[in-house]
């Protein structure tokens, strides 16, 4: 489990952790169903627009059927359309400016450059919804765009791309 202080690993490295528990024991579901992958125990692994939760139900004991681990279990609820229009939007984003580090002489003296910053952090969305037949169909539709992206100190471009040896570009970081 990494630590994630002010969103920087992304929502792919989100678990919960209860009564001493793993990380690989916390699972999600959406609506009832399993929504993992093979890969990630705990379906670190899948995204969720905001925009789509109407509901989350969190359970933190095994009591239930749904959760074969003691780890906590979340069932994410969608929204749906209605009989009135509705609609939502979110935004956030940051920068390298409203970011601090702890890089100081100590540091310096070790040879450390610089602290990893931000490159680019934002997630805009939003959902709209209402009624195709009134009180019959309804439609739900949501979008998002997420974008993240970091710098990290000793990561440069090469200077001499194709070659068989490696050459740091200051310049231009990776």
């Amino acid at each position: 489990m990494t630590q994630d202080v002010g969103g920087g690993k992304s929502e792919f490295s989100q678990a919960f952790l209860i009564h001493g528990g793993r990380a690989a024991d916390f699972q999600q579901l959406r609506e009832g169903m399993f929504f993992g992958t093979l890969v990630a125990a705990g379906n670190v692994m899948t995204s969720l627009n905001p925009a789509t939760v109407d509901e989350v139900a969190v359970t933190t004991s095994s009591a239930t059927a749904e959760l074969a681990s003691g780890g906590v279990l979340l069932n994410v609820i969608p929204r749906d359309g209605g009989n009135t229009f509705r609609g939502t939007l979110n935004a956030s984003g940051s920068a390298k400016r409203l970011q601090s580090d702890n890089l100081d002489d100590a540091l310096r003296a070790r040879s450390v450059v610089s602290a990893p910053f931000l490159r680019k952090r934002c997630d805009a969305g939003g959902g709209f919804g209402g009624p195709i037949q009134q009180d019959k169909v309804w439609f739900f539709l949501s979008l998002r765009q997420w974008r993240t992206g970091d710098y990290y100190p000793g990561l440069y471009f090469n200077k001499t791309p194709g070659t068989l040896f490696y050459q740091a570009d200051a310049t231009r970081l990776a």
